[in-house]
């Protein structure tokens, strides 16, 4: 959601594009070209769906879209890295890390909405001191 949501945002695009370059170079990539509108205008829609999805996703939550987005990102994690074999920015690597990781956790424990809140709190550990 941290990525994707100044995607959404027409004034921020550039913005971020710009950020994100600079950690690619802090990673030991090379920075990036500057972007046209045309390109910016596809990151916003990228932005637009990805925020929109996580927000859909967060009230709507199931098992089944739960899996379901899990396999979404182990896909998306293989065209990142498939674009890093070709472009060799490390960044990528990075995101892909990441939406491994919240893939797995998606498939292996998936959460439905009916769970939230309905879990028995944590045991307390403290000792209770009678007076």
């Amino acid at each position: 959601m941290l990525a994707l949501t100044p995607f959404a945002i027409p004034f921020l695009n550039n913005a971020h594009l710009e950020t994100l370059s600079y950690f690619n170079v802090v990673l030991g990539g090379q920075a990036w070209p500057t972007f046209l509108p045309i390109h910016l205008l596809f990151g916003q829609m990228l932005g637009v769906l990805g925020a929109g999805w996580a927000v859909w996703r967060w009230r709507n939550m199931s098992f089944s879209i739960g899996r379901y987005e899990g396999f979404l990102r182990f896909f998306f994690a293989a065209s990142l890295v498939s674009a890093f074999a070709l472009t060799h920015h490390p960044i990528l690597l990075m995101f892909a890390a990441i939406d491994l990781v919240g893939g797995a956790l998606h498939i292996v424990r998936p959460v439905a909405a009916d769970q939230i809140g309905n879990q028995p709190p944590a045991k307390s550990y403290r000792r209770s001191v009678s007076t």
